[in-house]
């Protein structure tokens, strides 16, 4: 990407280029790789390298306008108005997302939250909005082979060549790896230009070995090797997705005493965090997350306090995952300073998921991944919002939810064992849809 990868003093050289070709052939190739460039000068990502101040010649904001002015004439001169309709619509939607406002009052030390993504594809137009991650899962990933067919299924049948002897499982990590792989290409100057605190993909691993703690540590570490090659010895900007099991704590621990990053999901507890939070602070990894995931703690407290679903914000279970997070970021940040992981948002559905977990600028940041469909919902729904990770809970509301079983085990940190970690409700019925969807993915490699 021209406006990621290219150094500010040799951007306008290269754009004029890029220009001049175009105007010499008119060629859609060329004609759309303009547009894309304009689309990300008007987006958040100029802050990362075109407009990053540890940068030598950084452009400012009046040079930038003037340059997709410029290009917009150009396409629009040489009869390409449905690229120049794009433009547009790309430039109101990001003007009039509050996800991206979000961002941009983070950039400015008003709060401190960051946007990850939630999908397999679309990742260019959500780093534009503000995002600074990206996540897989089974799930995500059969939803994007779906998507693409005909590129997904030549990659796979590629890997079988190559790999024949390969078990069906280790054909899965390599396909799998492929996906991620994509992804952290594209997020990477993210990566580099943020200190490495931004610009991970979070990958998942296999939920069938969820209990076993040494063949999880094996294919992280199989998988890790793959990534190196593919970054040439680099470090990769992955980090793996560990599940919150009673093996989990073993795998956490092996892979971050390697400086091996880990995101830690199937998570819903103040136990859990704790727990790995712990551990996460003795490892020696750049980057490490501790998931928490809403709606799936949402909906098994909604049943047991009578509330069927949980779908409005006035419902007492609304506030479930909500209550855990601030007591679990309270113990862990403020009262243990622990500085080696940052709290998730995840199964993020609702917009009180984000405007009730909005933190100050001086505050340990709380990132939040959303689903691009809902990230498009919560652009009309999210309340104007102000920090409030502080602010306590409703007495009334905490009496309400103290009579869910599921919710005192997350919400009081010596209800739940972390022998019980693994038949905790939550975890039982998240692990469920994840074997379901990699049994899915593995019939498709098949």
């Amino acid at each position: 990407m021209l406006v990621l990868e290219t150094p500010p003093s040799e951007f306008e050289n290269q754009l004029m280029e890029l220009r001049r070709q175009f105007l010499r052939t008119k060629e859609r190739e060329l004609a759309e790789q303009l547009a894309e460039v304009t689309m990300d000068l008007n987006s958040c990502l100029p802050k990362w390298n075109l407009q990053n101040p540890e940068r030598n010649s950084c452009l400012s904001n009046e040079s930038i306008s003037d340059i997709c002015k410029t290009n917009f004439s150009i396409l629009k001169d040489a009869g390409y108005s449905n690229l120049t309709e794009m433009i547009d619509h790309e430039a109101s939607i990001i003007k009039n997302a509050r996800i991206c406002k979000l961002s941009q009052d983070s950039d400015q030390k008003l709060i401190n939250n960051r946007l990850s993504h939630n999908d397999g594809t679309g990742l260019k137009h959500a780093l534009r909005k503000g995002a600074v991650a990206v996540t897989t899962n089974p799930s995500i990933f059969n939803k994007t082979i779906k998507r693409f067919p005909e590129y997904w299924g030549k990659k796979r049948d590629e890997i079988k060549k190559k790999f024949p002897s390969y078990t069906l499982d280790q054909m899965a990590a390599r396909i799998y790896t492929e996906v991620v792989l994509e992804s952290a290409r594209i997020i990477r100057p993210i990566f580099n230009f943020g200190n490495k605190n931004f610009g991970y993909v979070s990958l998942q691993l296999n939920p069938n070995i969820s209990d076993n703690s040494t063949a999880m540590i094996n294919e992280a570490e199989m998988i890790f090797i793959w990534l190196k090659e593919a970054f040439n010895g680099e470090k990769p900007n992955v980090v793996f997705k560990v599940p919150g099991t009673f093996a989990g704590l073993k795998v956490a621990s092996e892979l971050t005493s390697k400086g091996i990053g880990v995101n830690i999901t199937v998570n819903y507890s103040v136990s859990q965090q704790l727990a790995f939070g712990e551990i996460l602070e003795k490892g020696k990894a750049d980057h490490c997350y501790l998931t928490q995931m809403n709606s799936r703690l949402e909906a098994p407290v909604a049943e047991e306090v009578g509330e069927g679903v949980c779908d409005h914000r006035e419902k007492a279970s609304s506030w479930s995952s909500t209550a855990v997070t601030k007591r679990a970021y309270k113990i862990l940040y403020r009262d243990r300073g622990f500085r080696n992981s940052l709290l998730l948002g995840a199964s993020i559905n609702k917009p009180w998921h984000v405007d009730r977990l909005i933190t100050d600028a001086s505050s340990i940041p709380i990132h939040m991944t959303i689903d691009p469909v809902e990230l498009t919902e919560f652009d009309g729904k999210l309340r104007d919002y102000s920090p409030c990770l502080s602010d306590p809970i409703d007495q009334h509301i905490l009496d309400r939810l103290m009579k869910s079983d599921t919710f005192v085990k997350a919400y009081e940190p010596e209800k739940l064992k972390r022998e019980e970690f693994d038949s905790f409700k939550p975890t039982l019925i998240t692990l469920n849809g994840f074997r379901k969807s990699y049994d899915e993915l593995l019939q498709w490699c098949r």
